[in-house]
């Protein structure tokens, strides 16, 4: 509000109804982007079951649709993107389809760069179903 000098929460609203620029800048600033890398086990289990029971079981040849939203600064889709790649799809298999209202945050997604903090499951492993035949290990480094 101080930025734009807007002295009452009354003229701020007035303005960002009408200023989309302002209004993105208000989602920014009051989103809160918590996400890492295989936040969530459960998840990412349940969609190798899925793709080793059901999708290959069936031969299903159609490229899989898979919506990540609010997917934040880009942790998730990546993250299934990793489980798929895993279970043995190949990029053409699947199309992931990433959003989320704040625009900084999807921008830091575009650009697929992470610190620390988004490796905070890292060193661990995940135990994919059988079917998979392995196990996802957790490892990453800093170049």
């Amino acid at each position: 509000m101080e930025r734009i000098e807007c002295r009452t929460y009354k003229n701020y609203a007035v303005v960002a109804e009408k200023s989309a620029a302002e209004f993105q800048a208000l989602i920014n600033l009051i989103t809160v982007p918590e996400t890492w890398f295989f936040r969530d086990d459960e998840p990412f289990v349940y969609l190798a079951e899925y793709i080793h029971t059901v999708r290959l079981k069936n031969q299903d040849v159609r490229p899989l649709s898979i919506l990540s939203l609010p997917c934040s600064s880009g942790e998730e889709p990546y993250t299934i993107a990793m489980v798929l790649r895993e279970c043995g799809l190949a990029y053409s298999e699947f199309r992931i389809h990433a959003y989320d209202i704040n625009g900084a945050v999807l921008e830091k997604a575009r650009q697929g760069l992470y610190s620390n903090h988004s490796f905070r499951s890292a060193n661990r492993t995940i135990v994919l179903p059988k079917s998979c035949g392995r196990r996802l290990i957790l490892m990453w480094a800093i170049y």
